[in-house]
């Protein structure tokens, strides 16, 4: 069984190309719970997941089951807080994974959701500022923020929107990277 798995991490000894594949996997783990979770950047360690998991028999391990709400619940709070749930449970199954086949199984269907929440967030332009896609926004920011959309009873986008002057210049640019976010999580 891994014969192959020490050709692939050039060794001779199985002990040590399985020794070698858990440090690989996390570092991968550890490389999808610090950055965003880009198709670019996903791609290459894609790749070498499953040339890993090619050299593993019978491994089908599963990761978590994620799901969308609805397209029709696309007021601000609701999307913030079914986008919250989902980024922690993926990180959590992330942390959690044991093997290649449940990392690739994650993180492709992250790829998918994310995708489809982002899908749900207009395209929020109204600053300058170019935001950064390669590293998540401060947490306490985007909640600081939506906790203002609460106070102020905004109940769709374009109320936020209208009311920009009331959020922070923070808020609106993490608030525009969403919106434009997800160009990058597509092929």
């Amino acid at each position: 069984m891994a014969s192959n798995l020490a050709h692939v991490y050039g060794v001779e000894n199985d002990d040590e190309a399985f020794d070698l594949m858990e440090v690989e996997l996390f570092e991968i783990k550890q490389f999808f719970l610090s950055k965003p979770l880009l198709w670019l950047t996903a791609t290459a360690k894609l790749k070498r997941l499953k040339e890993i998991n090619s050299c593993l028999e019978n491994d089908t391990s599963t990761g978590i089951v994620f799901s969308v709400p609805e397209k029709p619940q696309v007021a601000p709070l609701a999307w913030w807080k079914a986008y919250s749930q989902f980024k922690t449970k993926l990180k959590n199954g992330i942390a959690q994974a044991q093997s290649p086949c449940a990392l690739i199984q994650l993180i492709e269907a992250g790829l998918c959701l994310e995708a489809q929440y982002l899908e749900l967030v207009p395209i929020v332009n109204v600053i300058e500022a170019q935001p950064v896609f390669g590293k998540e926004p401060d947490p306490m920011v985007l909640q600081h923020g939506f906790s203002l959309i609460a106070q102020l009873q905004l109940v769709s986008w374009e109320e936020i929107i209208k009311n920009k002057d009331k959020f922070t210049f923070d808020f609106l640019v993490a608030l525009k990277r969403l919106s434009l976010l997800r160009q990058y999580v597509q092929a």
